[in-house]
């Protein structure tokens, strides 16, 4: 498995939010370097822009009312992004490290497992995730793709390390089951891309509600995963793990 994929996060209790651990800055010119100022505004615009795409939708959405979120000026905000498209391509490649290391850095520490079992137990976590964070779930999953063309790469991005994850799974569930097979990187792409549609779906029909209820999408991801990964096979392109 390649190290880019699986993200470190130092700190387990901030996995689902950008915030710095401290969002006021402290008084003072040397009470913090230049260089934690910066990260520490990045990360509060990166978090205000996710709450008010989600809020706003990715058009409407403003940097006078990001930097209002972010509690910063417009100059501190020029200073980190060049304009909002670029401060939500950041956003969306931070979220999806938290993401990875969320959903699937428990499951591949395993030398071996059923590839159900672990399937189902990291989109048990990232469906619990976005039940918790509506904000997160709006973003990527719906006003992402009308965004442009810089977040629709970011976005493919995202889904290209899923689906390299998706494989190392494979090949991990492979040492207990014979049967399972890699049914390379396109069929993998699809899968997902059919779990990324599920997702926008329910999102759009539970939009306003008090709470999200995301779990149906588990069980039609785990079959069609199934599907495509155990054999007998033949086709072109399909190689047997083993």
């Amino acid at each position: 498995m390649m190290d880019s994929d699986i993200p470190k996060v130092m700190d387990p209790d901030h996995l689902l939010s950008l915030l710095p651990d401290r969002v006021d800055l402290p008084r003072g010119r040397s009470a913090l370097s230049e260089a934690e100022v910066s990260q520490s505004r990045n990360a509060r615009i990166q978090q205000a822009v996710i709450d008010e795409v989600a809020a706003s939708g990715f058009h409407k959405a403003t940097v006078a009312a990001i930097t209002k979120r972010a509690r910063i000026s417009r100059t501190s905000f020029y200073q980190e992004f060049d304009d909002k498209e670029e401060a939500f391509a950041a956003a969306h490649r931070t979220a999806s490290d938290l993401a990875l290391e969320l959903v699937w850095g428990p499951v591949l520490t395993q030398a071996e497992g059923d590839l159900e079992d672990g399937v189902r137990i990291a989109l048990e976590t990232y469906v619990a995730a976005i039940e918790s964070n509506p904000a997160f779930g709006y973003c990527f999953f719906i006003e992402i793709r009308g965004a442009g063309e810089r977040l629709l790469q970011v976005r493919d991005e995202m889904l290209d390390r899923h689906a390299r994850i998706l494989s190392d799974l494979v090949a991990v569930g492979a040492k207990s089951d014979p049967n399972l097979i890699d049914p390379g990187a396109d069929q993998l792409l699809g899968v997902l891309g059919a779990l990324d549609e599920l997702m926008a779906r329910e999102l759009r029909a539970q939009a306003g509600a008090e709470s999200l209820n995301l779990g149906g999408v588990i069980d039609p991801f785990i079959q069609l995963l199934l599907a495509v990964t155990r054999g007998p096979r033949s086709d072109a392109g399909v190689e047997r793990i083993g």
